[in-house]
């Protein structure tokens, strides 16, 4: 396990990705594309799941998803083009 994991919640999202930075978790809102109500969360092991579940029970907010985040096909495009140009010292 790794990665990253899309979470959403019914809640006070600044108060409980507060928490989770507070426990060494990596936590950033979702992208443009994504709902506002989304966080994507860094992973490294399965205790972040229980973390995250943990916390929604105690802060009474209603977990709506947890779900891996998934890279889509533009994604690995742009990272292959990134990793080309740098390999060929290419500037932006």
């Amino acid at each position: 396990i790794g990665g990253e994991i899309v979470v959403r919640i019914d809640g006070d999202y600044g108060a409980f990705a507060s928490v989770l930075k507070q426990k060494g978790v990596g936590v950033r809102q979702g992208d443009l594309d994504m709902g506002r109500d989304e966080m994507i969360v860094e992973t490294s092991d399965e205790r972040v799941y229980d973390l995250i579940r943990d916390l929604a029970v105690h802060q009474g907010a209603a977990l709506r998803g947890i779900r891996s985040r998934s890279k889509t096909l533009e994604d690995i495009y742009l990272g292959d083009v990134e990793a080309a140009r740098e390999a060929n010292h290419v500037e932006q």
